[in-house]
């Protein structure tokens, strides 16, 4: 824009010059009179110079600012696109309720449903404080029909044995299907749904300690879009 100006100026000045010198020409002898002709087309000559200088900065500095807009639109539908709704949406869901936490799966959520929250030690029921929330999480996923359901049940390394639960494949499993029987009474069509039971397998931590024993014990739900569904990442 300053390139822009300058020559504005130059113009300008080169214009008041050009006016000047007609002016002594008006007045001047005769003889003289070539001379200050000759110097009238050097100033015409360079007054067309400047006016071309002055066009082609327009030119460029318009088509800089067309460049701009593009960009600017593409930067806007890249915005839009559905994987950055849906990550605004669950920010929205958790910043409501912040009973279970969320991690991604490149463009899918998985919410993380803690055992604590969620079900006793060694038992496959929920927890009746946490309805309400595991029912605002349904709510959620019946609004996004789009999007395959994955419930998935897991357990850390402590063996169990029980009448009902001889191992904890057993545990994991009735627990994913505890909350699939729970999402289908609030909402969530059935054929959207399929559960898992991955028994201690696939720990987020070491078994090491309780502390870490306790965030093994946990239920995922996993949204899949139905395209990737459906070309076998599950």
């Amino acid at each position: 824009m300053s390139d822009n100006k300058e020559l504005k100026e130059r113009l300008e000045q080169s214009e008041r010059q050009r006016t000047r010198i007609q002016k002594l020409l008006a007045r001047w002898p005769q003889e003289e009179e070539p001379f200050l002709w000759s110097m009238v087309d050097i100033m015409t000559l360079l007054l067309i110079f400047f006016i071309l200088l002055y066009s082609t900065a327009n030119n460029r500095v318009s088509a800089q600012a067309t460049k701009l807009s593009q960009v600017e639109q593409n930067t806007s539908r890249m915005q839009s696109t559905p994987e950055r709704e849906m990550r605004h949406e669950v920010d929205q869901l958790l910043a409501t309720d912040q009973a279970f936490s969320v991690r991604w799966d490149q463009a899918q959520p998985v919410f993380v449903l803690g055992e604590p929250i969620t079900f006793e030690v060694g038992r496959a029921e929920l927890i009746p404080d946490f309805k309400s929330s595991l029912g605002d999480l349904a709510d959620f996923i019946a609004r996004h029909p789009g999007y395959q359901v994955v419930v998935a049940g897991h357990t850390d390394d402590v063996p169990i044995l029980t009448a009902r639960f001889p191992s904890n494949w057993e545990l994991s499993t009735e627990r994913a299907v505890s909350v699939i029987k729970f999402l289908c009474m609030h909402g969530v069509a059935p054929e959207r749904l399929s559960a898992q039971g991955y028994a201690e397998y696939f720990p987020l931590q070491d078994n090491n300690s309780e502390q870490n024993r306790q965030a093994n014990r946990r239920v995922e739900i996993t949204l899949v879009k139905e395209d990737s569904h459906n070309s076998g990442l599950y």
